[in-house]
């Protein structure tokens, strides 16, 4: 842990005290459960129901994009929720543990595109992790 995750849900904890807005703090691999769960007969809600979930909070943080498999479902499945926060001008924070060519890699120029348009950015936090900081 490089201090991401404390970052991002102090952003959270800010959008939330200072400007009365909601955050929603996940991770991708429970994004893609949820949506592949839809794709059974009897499914309990719809991927525009997962989708709307998700796109609903002022703020997303995903966190562990990159743990999961990389398949391209998984890939449009990302794509659809940044997409629909994208439409509505909604913020997203991205946590990986990737080196930023690989994720870059792993998730698709048009999910780049979208999160650095209208005054995103892309932060790289190259120290050593906090973990292994405390193990030596």
């Amino acid at each position: 842990m490089t201090g991401k995750n404390h970052l991002a849900l102090s952003i959270a904890k800010h959008v939330i005290n200072e400007h009365q807005s909601s955050a929603l703090f996940t991770t991708v691999l429970r994004i893609a459960r949820e949506f592949k769960s839809t794709w059974g007969k009897n499914a309990e809600c719809s991927e525009a129901d997962v989708i709307k979930r998700y796109a609903q909070p002022d703020l997303l943080i995903i966190d562990e994009v990159g743990v999961q498999f990389g398949s391209e479902a998984e890939k449009m499945i990302l794509f659809e929720v940044i997409n629909a926060r994208y439409e509505s001008m909604k913020p997203t924070i991205i946590i990986s543990n990737l080196a930023l060519n690989e994720l870059f890699g792993f998730i698709g120029e048009r999910v780049i595109d979208r999160m650095n348009d209208g005054g995103g950015c892309t932060l790289a936090f190259t120290w050593r992790s906090y973990r292994s900081r405390m193990a030596a």
